[in-house]
This record gives structure tokens, sequence and C-alpha cells, in this order.
């Protein structure tokens, strides 16, 4: 199967990002588009793997990780990968809290890579995929970075273990497993 490990995001949060996509970017030719419903905050990308090797990757996750406190992160903004002038992803990002995302991201990277799972190559940057450019380079798409866009707080106490089956109008996602943070909440 394939799989990914990631934060699911409130229906609230959700819809706001939505609307603001749909305000801001509707009329970009050569994206696609995120459905509202598959939005979330990638931790780690696993690809292809056994039902039974993501099931014990998840149990040795589950070990270590829920030993997190719960958090909060703010989402606010948009931005794009590789660049603005040349986007491939177009995403929303962390205002406050991705470094809290980034520790828990560190704990995932050192347990799958135990398990043979190979390291992210590039710098993690916990973010909310919106859109994808078909044609990177193609059309002269050129974004404006908007940061003082807020769309909400999400409180992470949870990720979950998706499957991600590929089908002709997009990805479905199905929840395999969750790891719940159950470490001391710090008052804020």
């Amino acid at each position: 199967m394939r799989a990914f490990l990631g934060i699911p995001l409130p229906e609230e949060v959700r819809e706001e990002i939505s609307a603001q996509v749909e305000r801001l970017f509707s009329r970009l030719r050569g994206v696609k588009w995120v459905e509202k419903e598959n939005y979330h905050i990638t931790l780690k990308f696993l690809g292809e793997v056994e039902e039974e090797t993501a099931a014990l990757l998840l149990k040795e996750v589950s070990t270590r990780a829920s030993t997190f406190p719960p958090f909060s992160v703010d989402l606010s903004g948009f931005g794009a990968f590789p660049t603005l002038r040349s986007p491939r992803v177009i995403w929303v990002g962390i205002k406050s809290g991705g470094d809290l995302v980034g520790k828990l991201h560190e704990v995932i990277e050192e347990v799958a890579e135990s398990r043979g799972f190979p390291r992210e190559a590039k710098k993690f940057h916990p973010h909310v995929t919106v859109g994808r450019v078909k044609r990177p380079g193609g059309g002269g798409l050129v974004l404006e970075k908007e940061d003082s866009l807020p769309f909400g707080r999400v409180r992470v106490d949870r990720f979950h273990l998706y499957r991600s089956t590929l089908t002709k109008a997009g990805p479905i996602y199905d929840i395999i497993g969750s790891v719940f943070l159950e470490g001391e909440e710090k008052k804020e």
C-alpha cells in the first residue's frame, strides 16, 4: 500500500483554507487543487509499504511519540515550493507551533530510519499542500507570498497512518491507525 503519517485538520480549518484557495486562486490554470477533505500536515511519506511493515512502524512510533504532550499550531498564509517564481507545490504555512511539528517529525524519522526507510533528503518544512502545478515553469505562473491570512488553530493531539489510494479523480485517504499524544500538557 502507498502510505504516509500525517496530522489531520479539523473541518472548520479545512473549510477556511478551501474558501481562501477559491477566492485567491480560482483563476489560476494548470494547477491540480487538493480536495479539502485531504488537507493535512504530512509528517513522513512512506511510499509503497507492506501493511505488516506499516503496522510495526506505527507501533514503534507510537511508543516513542505518544509521550509528546498535545500542542497547537496556527496555520497562516500561502507559499510555494521550490520558489514563488517557479512554484511546483502551493501550500499553507504554519505561523506558530512548527517547531513542535518538527520535533515530532524527527522522532518519526529516527524510528523509520531504524526500520530501513530512507531519511528525507530535504530539510523538513511543515505545511499543508493545497495544490500542485501540473507543468512547472509552463504558463509563467508566479505567486505572491501571502503571510497575513489566518486559517485557524489546530490542536495536535494525534496523528494518523494513512493509506493513499490513487484514482483518476484524485487520491483517497483512509486511516489505518492512529497515535495519540498523551504526554503532560503544558499550560499556555
